[in-house]
């Protein structure tokens, strides 16, 4: 057993399934509006660990890609009911395409309130407007980016190299990524 491939083996061992699968039905029982953010981060690091005889252990298998240069990236920006007149006033600055101020940021799927991210979608524009929920008939603002170079990114929720692991051991694995892949994409509400 070498590198990540070895660890990755050493720690599902003491992985089981049904633990597993109840510590994923609790965690989706908490009342996350009610918590605070180390609460929930806590909550996840309890789902993906576990008891080995080296201590309480959780592996995670990095996955990275890149985007080459020239790839789009898109954000959508509701406009207000009455800026339809252009130029638009709420888009009248370079300013008005990247990240909003932080006093008007609301928690997000991966910020929190007055933490200021750039949310783009990657290559479809439809991406960004289904992430914001903008319904038909509603104008909105598109903004598209391109990168000037390679952009590297790590995934969150793919699915990691399972090659050199047993059938038992790629489902474990794999009942760990998805769980992290849902509570990262699933709907955070308003």
């Amino acid at each position: 057993m070498r590198g990540i491939s070895g660890q990755l083996k050493g720690f599902l061992k003491h992985v089981d399934v049904a633990h597993l699968h109840d510590k994923i039905g609790k965690f989706r029982d908490l009342d996350f509006k009610r918590m605070s953010y180390q609460d929930v981060q806590k909550a996840i690091t309890e789902v993906i660990t576990f008891s080995t005889p080296n201590g309480d252990i959780s592996v995670l298998t990095p996955m990275n890609a890149s985007y080459p240069a020239g790839t789009r990236f898109y954000r959508v920006r509701a406009l207000p009911d009455d800026d339809r007149k252009i130029p638009l006033r709420t888009m009248s600055k370079v300013s008005d395409c990247w990240e909003p101020p932080e006093h008007i940021v609301k928690a997000g799927r991966l910020n929190r309130d007055n933490e200021a991210l750039l949310y783009t979608a990657p290559m479809s524009p439809f991406v960004a407007v289904e992430e914001m929920k903008i319904p038909d008939g509603v104008f909105f603002s598109l903004i598209v980016y391109e990168a000037l170079e390679k952009i590297n990114v790590t995934m969150i929720g793919a699915q990691p190299n399972t090659e050199g692991l047993d059938a038992d051991e790629v489902f474990k694995c794999k009942m760990i990524q998805d769980f992290l892949k849902h509570e990262f994409i699933r709907d955070v509400g308003v």
